[in-house]
């Protein structure tokens, strides 16, 4: 999820999208759809549940993490 965001500007620059949105990340889509599209709602919408996601699994590697290295 978090590689999606990185690889942006790699994926943007080479192909745009692809054919029919074939190399199209994450950060593709809320791109498109706030700034190409006009609906910064949706765009901002797609921000806050990425965000909501990479944070329960960051939560959840920190628990299993801190509980093995107590072991």
């Amino acid at each position: 999820l978090v590689t999606s965001f990185q690889s942006f500007d790699l994926a943007y620059m080479l192909t745009g999208g692809g054919p029919r949105g074939g190399t199209e990340v994450l950060g593709m889509m809320m791109y498109r759809d706030a700034f190409k599209l006009g609906d910064f709602g949706y765009g901002t919408a797609i921000a806050f549940i990425t965000l909501a996601l990479v944070l329960g699994v960051t939560m959840i590697q920190w628990k299993v993490s801190g509980a093995q290295g107590e072991e």
